[in-house]
């Protein structure tokens, strides 16, 4: 169980009334219930004086949810369309094809597949889903 030591607000308080300090110990000490808790605070558009907070937290802690929230931050910042690519890029790697092999079993050409791993064409939302179904199998036989 969480528990904030030396200041005035708890754990079941508003996340944005946390302050550096609860940020920290939530970061540091928390689960994963606790990191989305803050992640949700963030997708709400909140003042910046959390957003600074939260930045401040991150830039001290050391361990727990650290690279959990850096991570999902920055993912807060992207396009869909570069989302897109990044779940195309993550299934690409998983499979550990070649570009030519992974473009065979998503039935383009390499050429194109590159154009949709570099963000200069977005693929189908069949396709992405085709790459993630393909990635998925790649993994299963791989274990």
């Amino acid at each position: 169980m969480l528990q904030f030591r030396n200041i005035t607000v708890t754990p079941s308080d508003p996340v944005v009334d946390w302050g550096v300090e609860g940020l920290l110990t939530a970061i540091e000490r928390g689960g994963i219930e606790h990191w989305s808790s803050i992640l949700r605070e963030v997708q709400r558009a909140v003042s910046a004086e959390f957003r600074e907070e939260l930045e401040e937290a991150l830039a001290i802690a050391d361990g727990g949810g650290k690279y959990v929230l850096q991570r999902a931050l920055l993912r807060e910042d992207e396009s869909p369309e570069q989302r897109v690519q990044r779940r195309l890029r993550q299934s690409f790697r998983a499979t550990g094809f070649s570009q030519q092999r992974f473009a065979d079993e998503l039935g383009t050409s390499q050429p194109r597949l590159s154009t949709y791993l570099s963000g200069k064409v977005v693929p189908s939302a069949s396709l992405l889903e085709h790459a993630e179904v393909i990635a998925g199998r790649r993994r299963s036989a791989l274990v």
